[in-house]
């Protein structure tokens, strides 16, 4: 039944958005992809992109992991992976190890090559054509190379015809398809084995439990995971996967808002609230949505009654039209300020081809998918009825749920039946927004004239000086009805009266820690985002930032928000001992490599920009208000 009502939800909002068709149309393939099939049955996927201006990454894609293994043959996949770049016919004196790291080609993460359950992918990035104007040809020898000797004596799936070559970067797609023609010559094609496999949706009725050791002493965690079938491969490359990726990302917003409110109400201190999607481009199996809650051992008990309260509360009530209205905003308003168009990295049109390849996700421009979301918007009843469909069908207290708890004093809390109990002793009431009074923020006050207008030589804007002193500097930048803005102060964190060590880094922080007019910080925060803008903090050791995006027509909104936060702030000393027992949570996490480097290399460095684990003492808050009193005064100095 649930499963019908996920369909259900798609369904209706597919046809709602697009059109009363019995089959989906397709996406269109972005110009600046190339597809095909060479004669031996190797596709390929030439991507011509400019924004690495003299690169280009090469990957090899071979279907079948170590699934296909048998118990005979476990642990092939990977020597044959690793052992094609030991030796390759056109490489054996010049070996494949040898080639890559004389031209500067590195491993990632995974090595050159990693191996999956249903695929095994070759990497080789950053292929710098000032090294060598033969680079991409003879990367790409190696890569036939290693189809060609691993055919000839494997076959079955290292058949030509169950492998991919992607190439994107700053190319002439037509010379390098001629140059693939030529080599392909080298590799006859083969009888490839059968390795698609009929995917199965497996649901289950009963509520699972998982435990996992601590990665650090203290430190726990509580996760729900709920799975559910993944997007027929047929729909793929329709706009099916986006309505899945618009609800998983509604949902994210709501459940980390709605917990932050009650964990921080309960006086849970968290490290962090994470939730993740993934879809089914990502891999073979299941779509899957978690969402987890990171503390201390002595709040695992208190924070797992308040997951299951909240994910109960959802599915009882679902959401209002409210909150939905002001989550969709937040949600096209982030997708807004991280679009970048067409100017995306190899690393991110390799990772959409191989996706296309394996699971014959979508090959459409960031563009069209965006304007999805940009124009496909539903009125706020409809939409969140079909939201509310979608979450009803998902969430369950048992049905195709894992719960999974990070502790190492595991007989002290009993997670599953505190999920389950809480489950049941949720909320008698839907959840409500509380709203924040936007007409007790600062109103403008008389309006000042520009006294001198100038270029800019580094942004290629303008400089305009008001006659107050203050400045902006402007550049008009196509962006469809948004603007980036920055409000910079000189001055940073070592003017703070009496800073200790490691107290700099934490400076940044006490700015969200204001009340300003008719809002607590909490909801002050809550109101930009409902409303598009994003607000980041960054004092420095010189200066101090105020900067983000917002709608064009959230200016007024952002500068009135700007002057009450600078000047009608109040400090919130209940938000601030809050702060600092998330802090101390924090504190039993491992010490970021970067800090832990800056302590090695400036040991005696007061004013250091990376946190440390520090205790902060009751008067910080204060003595940070002092140093932003004091620049705020200087607002108008230029």
């Amino acid at each position: 039944m649930n499963i019908r009502r996920i369909l259900f939800s798609l369904s209706a909002l597919l046809v709602s958005i697009m059109m009363p068709a019995a089959d989906l149309p397709s996406l269109p393939v972005a110009s600046r992809i190339k597809t095909g099939m060479l004669d031996n049955g190797i596709a390929y996927y030439l991507v011509t992109n400019s924004t690495e201006k003299g690169r280009a990454d090469i990957a090899l894609v071979q279907k079948g992991g170590y699934d296909n293994e048998t118990p005979y043959t476990a642990g092939s996949t990977a020597v044959h992976a690793m052992g094609s770049l030991t030796m390759l016919p056109h490489f054996r004196t010049n070996t494949p190890f040898h080639y890559l790291s004389r031209n500067c080609i590195w491993p990632g993460a995974e090595g050159y090559v990693a191996s999956y359950p249903d695929a095994t992918v070759y990497r080789f990035r950053n292929l710098e054509f000032s090294r060598s104007k033969d680079i991409v040809d003879s990367t790409l020898l190696m890569v036939f190379d290693i189809i060609g000797m691993q055919s000839e004596y494997l076959g079955g799936r290292y058949a030509p015809q169950n492998q991919a070559i992607i190439i994107s970067g700053d190319v002439d797609a037509g010379a390098v398809l001629n140059k693939m023609n030529m080599l392909s010559m080298l590799v006859t094609r083969g009888r490839p084995s059968t390795l698609e496999s009929e995917y199965k949706w497996s649901g289950s009725s009963e509520a699972s439990y998982r435990h996992v050791q601590p990665t650090a002493k203290g430190l726990a965690s509580v996760s729900a995971e709920y799975v559910y079938p993944r997007t027929p491969e047929k729909n793929m490359n329709t706009v099916q996967p986006l309505v899945s990726q618009k609800f998983a990302s509604e949902l994210g917003i709501i459940l980390r808002k709605r917990l932050a409110k009650s964990l921080r109400n309960a006086g849970v201190p968290v490290s962090d609230i994470k939730y993740s999607y993934t879809s089914s481009k990502e891999g073979p199996g299941n779509e899957l949505f978690r969402i987890s809650i990171v503390t201390s051992e002595e709040y695992l008990k208190k924070a797992t009654s308040i997951l299951s309260e909240t994910l109960a509360n959802l599915d009882t009530y679902g959401s209002g039209a409210a909150e939905y209205r002001d989550t969709q905003n937040e949600l096209i308003m982030n997708m807004k300020r991280d679009f970048s168009g067409d100017v995306v990295n190899n690393t991110v049109y390799i990772d959409q081809c191989i996706s296309a390849y394996l699971y014959g996700a979508s090959l459409a421009s960031a563009a069209t998918s965006m304007d999805f979301f940009l124009t496909k918007n539903l009125q706020d009843d409809l939409g969140v009825k079909l939201f509310n469909n979608f979450v009803f069908a998902l969430l369950d207290k048992s049905k195709n749920l894992t719960v999974e708890c990070m502790s190492d004093t595991l007989s002290k809390v009993n997670v599953p039946e505190c999920f389950a109990a809480s489950w049941s002793a949720k909320a008698a009431e839907p959840y409500t927004v509380s709203y924040s009074d936007t007409l007790k923020l600062k109103k403008p006050g008389t309006k000042l004239k520009i006294k001198t207008v100038a270029q800019e030589p580094l942004s290629g804007g303008q400089i305009w000086t008001f006659d107050n002193g203050l400045r902006v500097i402007y550049k008009n930048v196509p962006k469809t009805g948004m603007f980036h803005y920055m409000w910079l102060l000189k001055g940073g964190y070592s003017l703070v009266p009496g800073l200790k060590s490691g107290e700099g880094a934490y400076v940044s922080d006490m700015l969200s820690l204001y009340d300003v007019p008719g809002m607590s910080c909490y909801n002050f925060s809550n109101m930009l985002s409902a409303n598009g803008i994003s607000m980041s903090r960054e004092v420095t050791v010189s200066d101090l930032r105020i900067s983000g995006a917002a709608p064009s027509s959230r200016l007024h909104l952002l500068l009135r928000s700007l002057c009450s936060l600078a000047e009608n702030r109040t400090m919130n000393r209940a938000a601030y001992d809050y702060y600092r027992e998330c802090n101390k949570v924090k504190a039993l996490e491992k010490t970021s490599m970067e800090a832990v480097l800056d302590s090695l290399m400036f040991p005696g460095n007061d004013c250091s920009s990376y946190k440390r684990s520090i205790d902060l003492p009751d008067d910080f808050q204060k003595r940070a208000e002092k140093f932003y009193a004091s620049e705020f005064s200087k607002m108008n100095d230029g």
